[in-house]
């Protein structure tokens, strides 16, 4: 009898719905289709696999999904985070891939292409063809091994995205105003101060990619209040190649979500990000100008609209005081143009002023160099048209514009660089010398290169009443975080 009913049961045919299998989709670009059903008879057993295998692939994917799911803990800590190494944070690419974006001048031949990669949101390469004749110029420095991000044993920040908050922190913590609640972040320089964030900020972070073009990349992260931040935070970064002129556009912005806490503290949180990337005009290309392949940016010539710099103590945390650059001092790349309103044709180069006794110590005690933040001069300007800051190569030709929405910029001059394989960085291949090459060669030179940050009120959290200009840079899910940047390429006449 019971024989009987098995085999009847294992006889039985039911109705099942099947879905034809529709083409693949990109990740980075869904396609939706509707699917069309057909209907066909299946034994029972097929029913019992048509319910079980779903239900326990759907129990594994929600545990998948819950495993890499950012936390408090994993969203950027770099290393120790759930999930592949290459898909660190649950990024949905690999973050050590490089993806490219390009942009053509219409009838002139000019051209660039930028490589960026999801961790830490970085700019990997810039290359610039100034015209038809020339070769591509690599712009910016950093590593072709694309691992060295992140494993690298000194973090020069190469083109990243540096946050929460750039630049330093006094005391490694801050105070809330608005609750005296005080917040611990890690002391990651010198056990002192926190810089670009922390030891896991977002320039060590797998960051997501939400849109791929031929001529933009769009990255995202969630932090849920990492490295002690208060506070969950979005960010969205989006890099933009244009033409008529060639310019990169680079935006960031961030969203504080609301909270379920009590703690007002929970929905506010300083934020203040920057892009790290470090120029040079020339590519270090040894045939330009016959400069001999040291190919350093000291030629480079700097005009940044700026009267006044941030005052800083020894560990480059700022004392609150605003300085005034003096006429032809060494922080002056200012004064020597022929109209304040506009850059001029020709200005200070880097070199002369790196040579001037009173550039010692600005980077620090024992170094001869920039690590300072300048102060621009029109806070209430016209982004869309106004240049703040310019560079150019006589050797190259090339001549960089910036205007940005940001008060501040700091320069660093890559003074403490060694070319020395026990603390130097390894050059990339494009920025290799032709020919035999010495050891020092190989590796990035002091003064190789000017780091240009665009950001906010260094160190705001703790001078808010000596600057007087809402610097705290607290933010809230009624406050989002805005920050704006456009680099703008053209020949020198």
């Amino acid at each position: 009898m019971l024989q009987r009913v098995l085999h009847r049961l294992q006889t039985t045919r039911v109705s099942l719905p099947t879905t034809e299998p529709s083409p693949s989709s990109s990740l980075l670009t869904p396609n939706i289709r509707t699917d069309e059903r057909r209907r066909t008879n299946a034994p029972l057993s097929t029913l019992l696999s048509a319910i079980l295998l779903p239900g326990a692939l759907l129990a594994l994917s929600l545990l998948t999904l819950v495993y890499l799911l950012p936390s408090a803990q994993d969203t950027l800590e770099p290393g120790k985070g759930k999930g592949d190494w290459k898909h660190r944070n649950g990024s949905n690419v690999d973050v050590f891939e490089r993806f490219w974006i390009s942009t053509k001048e219409p009838g002139t031949g000019r051209e660039a292409k930028a490589a960026f990669i999801a961790l830490g949101a970085t700019m990997t390469d810039f290359l610039l063809t100034p015209s038809p004749s020339a070769s591509p110029i690599d712009l910016v420095l950093g590593y072709e091994n694309t691992t060295s991000y992140l494993t690298a044993e000194q973090n020069a920040y190469f083109g990243a995205v540096v946050g929460r908050y750039a630049n330093r922190i006094a005391n490694a913590s801050f105070t809330d105003p608005s609750t005296g609640e005080t917040f611990h972040l890690p002391p990651d320089e010198r056990g002192k101060t926190t810089l670009h964030g922390g030891t896991s900020g977002y320039s060590r972070a797998g960051w997501k990619v939400r849109e791929r073009t031929g001529d933009r990349v769009v990255f995202s992260l969630r932090d849920e209040g990492a490295e002690g931040f208060p506070g969950t935070v979005i960010t969205t970064v989006t890099y933009t190649l244009l033409h008529s002129p060639i310019r990169l556009r680079t935006q960031f912005f961030s969203r504080v979500l609301p909270s379920n806490s009590s703690s007002s503290s929970a929905a506010r949180t300083p934020i203040m990000l920057s892009s790290h990337t470090y120029w040079n005009l020339d590519g270090f290309q040894r045939d330009l100008g016959g400069k001999g392949g040291k190919g350093g940016a000291e030629e480079h010539e700097v005009w940044v609209q700026a009267e006044k710099r941030v005052e800083v103590d020894d560990d480059l945390v700022p004392t609150g005081r605003l300085i005034s650059i003096p006429p032809e001092s060494a922080c002056d790349f200012y004064s020597s143009s022929a109209s304040s309103s506009s850059p001029p044709a020709q200005a200070t180069t880097l070199g002369e002023r790196l040579k001037m006794d009173e550039m010692r110590g600005l980077c620090g005690p024992g170094c001869t160099g920039l690590d300072t933040a300048f102060v621009l001069s029109r806070p209430e300007r016209e982004v869309e048209t106004d240049v703040v800051m310019r560079m150019q190569s006589r050797a190259s030709g090339i001549r960089m514009d910036i205007r940005t929405n940001q008060p501040l910029i700091h320069l660093f001059s890559s003074s403490t660089f060694s070319p020395t394989s026990s603390h130097g960085f390894p050059r990339k291949p494009s920025h290799l010398p032709a020919g035999e090459l010495t050891e020092e060669e190989r590796y990035y030179p002091r003064y190789g290169a000017l780091a240009i940050e665009q950001e906010g009120w260094i160190d705001a959290v703790h001078h808010a009443e000596e600057w007087g200009v809402d610097p705290a840079q607290f933010y809230s899910p009624e406050r989002p975080y805005s920050w704006w940047s456009e680099y703008e390429f053209s020949q020198l006449d």
